[in-house]
């Protein structure tokens, strides 16, 4: 099915999923994701209202930041955190809390960006046929003692014990796949299937 980036049905899909006026939100997708990504963005912010924040990585370990970042952080007003490596972008009204005073050493711990959005009670939006472990499953790595080495292993996981209890919306955006999560039961169940597996004890990092 090929996207359809109308606004209007944008919003209707984006209010479909449980949106939170007002909140933060950190956004994840797959590099992979094309279209008209400004409307995209336009349609999210308006679901969300004048008072949200939206956070976002602003780095790729693959090289080029994928599309959709690098709509984002074309957008007026942005801000970045200060880390050389893996920084944040962040706009709304919560957005210097969110990207000041990024750790250099714990680029995903509780004191970075998205441990912040983590301590605030945001959601995590994901969008794109096949999410990979992003900055909110490195930070649930941060949280355990014997971070694993490879994220992905338990990411069917992770999405399957919160999909019991109802602590997982899905559906389509635009045509594109759409999960939302609210971020501290995305991070406390990662880190309690880390904790309780020992095989996933390599000490690794942020795959």
């Amino acid at each position: 099915m090929e996207p359809r980036f109308c606004k209007d049905a944008l919003r209707e899909d984006f209010s479909g999923l449980g949106l939170r006026p007002a909140s933060i939100l950190l956004l994840e997708a797959s590099v992979g994701l094309q279209g008209e990504l400004t409307a995209l963005l336009e349609a999210l912010f308006d679901s969300l209202g004048p008072e949200a924040t939206l956070l976002h990585p602003a780095f790729s370990e693959k090289g080029l930041l994928p599309p959709l970042s690098q709509a984002f952080c074309r957008r007026a007003g942005v801000q970045f955190s200060a880390h050389p490596t893996f920084p944040f972008a962040a706009l709304g009204g919560r957005a210097s809390l969110l990207v000041r005073d990024h750790p250099l050493r714990d680029p995903f711990g509780f004191e970075s960006p998205v441990g912040r959005a983590y301590r605030f009670r945001g959601q995590v939006l994901w969008l794109g046929n096949e999410p990979e472990p992003g900055v909110a499953i490195a930070l649930a790595a941060s949280m355990t003692i014997h971070p694993p080495i490879d994220c992905s292993k338990v990411l069917p996981e992770i999405i399957h014990c919160l999909r019991r209890p109802g602590l997982l919306s899905e559906g389509l955006v635009g045509g594109i796949p759409a999960k939302l999560f609210d971020l501290a039961s995305l991070v406390n169940e990662a880190s309690r299937i880390f904790c309780q597996d020992p095989a996933l004890a390599s000490g690794g990092r942020h795959h």
